[in-house]
């Protein structure tokens, strides 16, 4: 009896966190170099000189009122666990929006690279092809037969490795 009681109740937790979801809806506006995610269960870090954005002025979001985008800086998100597969929306902004929001990069990114990573080894790599109208495009990776993965890097291919914008991300095993 002990022991089928042990089987529910660790079936129970790994149920309880069997999907996360984030669209940034409750992060303030502003520039960050890290913030806890998914209900606490990621940290989202800016590497390189720059920052992440929280600002629905520079990059519209698919969800209000906030998505995210790299600013001079790609974007690292580590979880505290493993995950098979993540979903969400990547954009990158017109030329138009982004003199519109007084931004100048050298250039606009026309792609994403995604780095996944399990234990601090590459797991898996995505070049994803962005288009550039102020629409998201949807991605959706599933490494589970690379055994999941851990963290991810997010790079773009414009003047800063940045701007690739993310909303509405869910993660699950």
């Amino acid at each position: 009896m002990a022991l089928h009681l042990t089987i529910l109740a660790l079936s129970a937790v790994a149920g309880a966190s069997s999907s996360l979801s984030e669209n940034f809806d409750s992060l303030s506006t502003g520039s960050y170099s890290s913030f806890s995610a998914f209900g606490g269960h990621a940290t989202f870090s800016a590497y390189g000189a720059g920052s992440i954005l929280a600002d629905p002025g520079s990059l519209p979001p698919r969800s209000n009122p906030n998505a995210i985008f790299g600013n001079g800086a790609a974007v690292v998100i580590t979880f505290d666990q493993t995950w098979n597969h993540i979903t969400g929306y990547f954009r990158v902004p017109s030329f138009e929006m982004l003199a519109s929001s007084k931004r100048t990069i050298s250039s606009n990114p026309t792609f994403a690279v995604v780095e996944f990573y399990r234990n601090g080894s590459q797991v898996g790599l995505s070049v994803y092809s962005i288009v550039k109208d102020d629409r998201y495009t949807i991605f959706d990776w599933d490494l589970a037969e690379e055994g999941g993965f851990d963290s991810m890097v997010i790079l773009g291919n414009g003047g800063n490795g940045d701007l690739i914008g993310m909303d509405d991300m869910t993660v699950s095993s």
